[in-house]
């Protein structure tokens, strides 16, 4: 993510954070809490789709937008376990 620097000056601290959600029993990374920040400090994101294609977030293990791809199609089978 390329950030301004001075958007820092316009939003509240913390920038980034690791939290839970209850609801979910997960958590959520600081990339994300971040992002939320900024939609609510009404700040725009833009994201360059082709390119995030082609690099990854080092975590844990490397994000990638192929583990995206995966994420979504094991959500959608638990929606249909759920439902059957």
């Amino acid at each position: 993510m390329l950030i301004k620097l001075e958007i820092l000056k316009k939003i509240p601290k913390p920038w980034f954070l690791v939290t839970y959600d209850i609801e979910e029993d997960e958590f959520t990374g600081e990339d994300w809490f971040f992002c939320g920040v900024l939609e609510k400090a009404g700040i725009e994101i833009f994201i360059d789709h082709d390119l995030s294609k082609h690099v990854g977030h080092m975590g844990t293990l490397e994000y990638t937008h192929n583990l995206v791809g995966e994420i979504v199609r094991e959500e959608v089978a638990k929606q249909k376990e759920a439902t059957a």
